[in-house]
């Protein structure tokens, strides 16, 4: 492939940081849909709230 075709070519490093950004984005939504979840009485949400903001914070941290 080659830039004529009008594919991006982007660095990894690029790519990287990209799919790292959509990740935490995807785990901070779902955060925020768990905890919604746990305040509209569904506590079974609070572990799966609890674990999703440990692996973001994990994520977050490294970007």
């Amino acid at each position: 492939m080659n830039a004529e075709e009008g594919h991006s070519s982007a660095p990894l490093p690029g790519k990287l940081l990209r799919v790292t950004l959509v990740v935490a984005a995807c785990l901070l939504f779902a955060l925020s849909v768990t905890a919604g979840l746990f305040l509209a009485g569904l506590e079974i949400a609070f572990p799966v709230h609890r674990e999703t903001a440990t692996v973001a914070s994990r994520t977050s941290s490294r970007s």
